[in-house]
């Protein structure tokens, strides 16, 4: 047999309809998982990153914002930090892009891997649970967290036959806890599986050892024991819970979450039709999971890596039909044409999952111009100003990444550090509500919508001229006055001479 021969009778043995399934399905989960980098949190993210890799230390201050100048900051997700900002300087957007739909993805095949009935119950459920996850993927350390998860449960599940596998849960805690918070979920995880083996009078003493190392574990990190009680700390953040969308419970009215209320019904209906009862463990993992996911979006994915598996040993004690037809249809030594046939529609799948990373990272730079302020910030970059900027919340982290160290500003998304008083005031500020003129105190420039509340009020404050307009985000600065110095407007300008309005109704625009 000549080496084309050779060739194709591999690709018919390797393409069988299982695999070929398999491929597509997950050419698909990985276009699916591709998205633009444009999180809110993305930016300060880099700026860390980039903090870290230039000083060659982790901070323990924060060195971003004038509101909290020096005050403590755990920095927990430094090295997802320094991960991000490394593929940033080597691969720039599109190296981001892909890694961490990479990362997602990676996720889900544990996922799959760990779902009875595969490849097609498998892989259909596993898609069902990437739609449930669809609201919280993207460019975020949190992806690195649901890979990990996925891991851990993986390792876990498969451990009754391969206890050697356990030895590798403490090297990944030590990764984890440095990469973020989640591992506390790991370790909840980590605590009733042992439960549960101790419960069952089975060999538990392992995943004692296991347990006991990787708690051990945790204190190595920048942060040392305080990452003990940091994940807690967060948790009852009432800022956290108040401000930040991600931690709001579910919107059921939004079509977004339709998927995740699909499978909590589904998971009802399969424990009420299905011979198989999931055993203690798996309703206590199930119904701890579901609590969270249903106080914050966040935690959805965290309920995806339980029930999914939960709901495919339900469905699959039912006898599915598909699988005596997947068993029919299998053959190992296929005809070349139906191996073409196959090839053929991998290939596609693949070109599929290319044009859309492709389209993503081409359409990066515009979705950046639709969400943030980019010609603000051209405008202060031009412009030598004083320093700090209260900004709008979504827009803190795109203004440290683009102005620091020249600018600071008055918050951004890492709500550990400026807690629910700093909140509360961007929030009377921002709405002009109670005494919304004290957030603005130290603040020498204002970048926020053109429409919002705020900018409406500076229009008519004879302390606020505009500087700087278009359809996204208006600058206002603070007017110069002997007693505050610091705001005093700065007469070189890089682009040129630079004069205040006189008053609001004559500002130049």
């Amino acid at each position: 047999m000549d080496d084309l021969g050779k060739i194709r009778a591999t690709v018919s043995q390797f393409l069988t309809l299982r695999r070929t399934f398999v491929l597509v399905v997950f050419a698909g989960i990985f276009a699916f998982c591709t998205r633009a980098a444009t999180d809110p949190d993305l930016w300060w993210h880099l700026s860390t990153g980039k903090l870290i890799v230039h000083s060659g230390g982790v901070p323990h201050t924060d060195p971003f914002s004038y509101s909290c100048a020096g005050q403590p900051w755990v920095a927990h997700e430094w090295l997802s930090e320094v991960f991000i900002y490394g593929v940033y300087r080597l691969a720039r957007w599109s190296g981001l892009i892909v890694a961490f739909a990479t990362a997602t993805v990676g996720g889900f095949f544990f996922l799959y891997l760990r779902c009875l009935g595969k490849p097609y119950l498998a892989a259909l459920l596993t898609l069902f649970g990437l739609f449930a996850c669809s609201p919280v993927l993207g460019v975020r350390p949190q992806m690195l967290s649901f890979l990990l998860v996925s891991v851990l449960l993986w390792i876990l599940e498969r451990s009754e036959a391969n206890r050697k596998s356990l030895w590798w849960i403490p090297f990944i805690f030590v990764l984890w806890v440095n990469l973020h918070g989640a591992y506390a979920a790991g370790v909840l995880i980590l605590m009733i599986f042992t439960l549960a083996a101790t419960w069952r009078s089975h060999d538990s003493w392992r995943l004692f050892i296991v347990l006991l190392i990787s708690l051990i574990g945790i204190a190595v990190n920048p942060n040392g024991l305080r990452m003990y009680s940091y994940p807690f700390e967060v948790i009852h953040s009432a800022s956290m819970q108040n401000y930040i969308a991600e931690w709001f419970s579910p919107d059921f009215h939004k079509l977004a979450y339709a998927p995740f209320m699909i499978l909590i019904l589904a998971l009802v209906v399969a424990f009420a039709v299905s011979p198989h009862k999931p055993s203690t463990r798996d309703l206590v993992l199930l119904l701890g999971t579901l609590w969270v996911a249903l106080a914050s979006v966040r935690h959805i994915p965290l309920f995806v890596l339980i029930s999914i598996p939960v709901l495919a040993r339900c469905l699959r004690a039912l006898n599915w039909p598909g699988e005596k037809w997947a068993d029919t249809h299998n053959r190992r030594n296929i005809s070349l044409a139906r191996s073409s046939f196959h090839a053929t529609f991998v290939v596609i799948a693949v070109l599929f999952a290319s044009a859309q990373v492709t389209k993503v990272c081409n359409t990066q730079k515009a979705g950046q111009d639709r969400l943030y302020p980019s010609g603000a910030v051209a405008f202060l970059k031009s412009h030598t100003l004083p320093p700090n900027v209260f900004g709008y919340y979504d827009w803190g982290g795109y203004l440290i990444w683009s102005l620091y160290p020249e600018q600071r500003v008055y918050i951004d998304g890492r709500a550990d550090v400026y807690g629910d008083s700093i909140f509360r005031q961007f929030s009377d500020t921002y709405q002009l509500r109670h005494d919304w003129r004290r957030g603005l105190l130290g603040a020498c420039t204002v970048v926020v919508p053109t429409s919002s509340a705020l900018a409406a009020g500076l229009r008519v404050d004879n302390n606020w001229f505009t500087s700087y307009a278009d359809e996204k985000a208006a600058v206002f600065q603070a007017r110069y006055s002997e007693s505050d110095r610091r705001c005093a407007p700065v007469s070189t300008i890089r682009s040129g001479n630079f004069t205040p309005a006189p008053s609001p109704k004559d500002a130049r625009i």
